[in-house]
This record gives C-alpha cells, sequence and structure tokens, in this order.
C-alpha cells in the first residue's frame, strides 16, 4: 500500500474502498470523542486487558488489547517489515518474563520507566558508558591542549 500510495496516488484515492475505510476510521474516531466530552453518547469499548492467572504466564503482567481505527490505519500504510517487526518484538517482550518466570530467573523492573520496562536500565548505562569511553580519547586531548582552561572563571 505505501508504494501504491506514492506511485498512483490519483488512482489509489479514487477508490471506493479507500475511503470507504477513511470514512469507517473518521467515524469510530468522531464516535469515541464524543462520547468522551458528552457522556449521554454511548461509546464502543475499544480497550481491554488481558490477565493470566496460572505461573509462569502470569510474569507478563497485562497483555493490552486495544483497537484504534487511526492506529490500524497507520498500520495499513506501514511497510510491512516494519509493521512485522513491531507486532514481533512486543511478542517477544512479553514472552520473555514468562520464559524467565518458568527458569526461576529473575527480572528487576525499574518502576521509574512506564509499565515497569525490563531491562532499559542497564540499556541506558551501556549507552553512556559507551560514548564516554568513545569520547575519552578526544577529551585527553583537549586536556593536553590546554583548552579545559578556558572553561574556568
Amino acid at each position: 500500500m505505501p508504494i501504491e500510495v506514492l506511485g498512483n496516488s490519483k488512482q489509489t484515492l479514487s477508490n471506493r474502498l479507500v475511503w470507504l475505510g477513511f470514512g469507517l476510521a473518521f467515524g469510530l474516531e468522531m464516535l469515541a470523542g464524543l462520547s468522551y466530552l458528552f457522556p449521554f453518547i454511548p461509546g464502543l469499548k475499544i480497550k481491554s486487558m488481558l490477565y493470566f492467572s496460572d505461573r509462569p504466564w502470569n510474569a507478563m503482567g497485562g497483555v493490552p488489547i486495544y483497537v484504534y481505527p487511526f492506529a490500524i490505519g497507520l498500520g495499513y500504510l506501514m511497510l510491512l517489515d516494519l509493521s512485522f517487526s513491531l507486532w514481533i518484538f512486543f511478542l517477544i517482550w512479553k514472552l520473555q518474563a514468562a520464559v524467565f518466570s518458568a527458569t526461576g530467573w529473575c527480572l528487576v523492573r525499574d518502576w521509574s520507566l512506564p509499565f515497569g520496562a525490563v531491562g532499559n536500565t542497564s540499556g541506558k548505562l551501556s549507552a553512556v558508558s559507551l560514548h564516554f569511553v568513545r569520547t575519552m580519547g578526544y577529551i585527553v586531548l583537549l586536556w593536553r591542549a590546554g583548552y579545559w582552561a578556558s572553561f574556568l572563571c
């Protein structure tokens, strides 16, 4: 679809199914917005959370199932490789908690991040450390050249 939109936009935009999809997504988003602003208008249930109660699946926490028409439309316009990688890495991220729970390993969650993300702290620390090591030679050259003295008041 993305290549067709770029290459043959006149024919694509004259297709009735494309406009039906745009109209359906627009109508559902308008209904959700009006339902939020005016509670007496009934809205669609587009958010749900799937919980597992048995071990090791309960280590995944909640698995969100959201149906957003604009996100479905963006997924339709995305390249298939990118869309597939988003799905598969989300599933891997959720399944690693179940695998670690089944093997008895402990995951350290960083609750300062959204959803208690796992492993992001070590990734940030690794990135900062790598950047420091890579720029250390440059810092030493500046120190030897005396540029540090220009920063002193």
